[in-house]
């Protein structure tokens, strides 16, 4: 869909799910934990169809909270 911003820019899931591998492989590279969100929002999450409303952003905080809640456990 184009940016409501400005309808000539647009992204796609795919070039998304591109950029969020290249960001999980530079992660993995780096020795960097990833939390993969991707496929975590739907578009009833997003505001303008790309950054997260206040659900989207509910979601994902429950998400990364998940994880480090878990990263803690392993540690133990």
């Amino acid at each position: 869909n184009p940016c409501s911003w400005f309808s000539e820019i647009m992204y796609s899931n795919e070039q998304i799910s591109l950029y969020n591998n290249v960001m999980k492989d530079v992660s993995t590279h780096n020795d960097i934990k990833f939390i993969n969100i991707f496929d975590l929002l739907e578009l009833s999450d997003l505001s303008d169809g790309l950054h997260p409303n206040k659900r989207g952003h509910q979601k994902i905080a429950e998400t990364i909270a998940e994880f480090f809640k878990n990263e803690v456990l392993m540690v133990k």
